[in-house]
């Protein structure tokens, strides 16, 4: 699923806090992975593994990926639980998710 992201050193570069309209503000790649989640996340899909989403991609996708993750969680649009260390991270909708 997320293979289609291609995630650069640059990414890593944020440039603005997440606001009510901070889309605009955002990186590519967040934006990519919120619309990404959005397609997944349907009535019947509440929740989403974070193993599932990676399965199949390159490390650095996975890891750029991940952290986009951890954006997305400190504006409140995701919610991110893990039961233990090692474990699968599962993503649910914040929030802001609809926003």
């Amino acid at each position: 699923m997320v293979n289609d992201i291609d995630i650069d050193e640059a990414a890593t570069i944020r440039q603005s806090e997440g606001g009510k309209d901070a889309s605009s503000k955002w990186h590519p790649h967040t934006v990519k992975v919120l619309d990404m989640l959005k397609r997944n996340m349907t009535d019947k899909s509440i929740t989403l593994s974070y193993n599932e989403l990676s399965k199949g991609c390159s490390r650095r996708t996975a890891a750029g990926v991940f952290f986009e993750l951890l954006q997305l969680k400190s504006w409140d649009y995701i919610e991110l639980e893990q039961n233990g260390e090692y474990a699968d991270i599962v993503v649910a909708k914040g929030n802001k998710f609809e926003q």
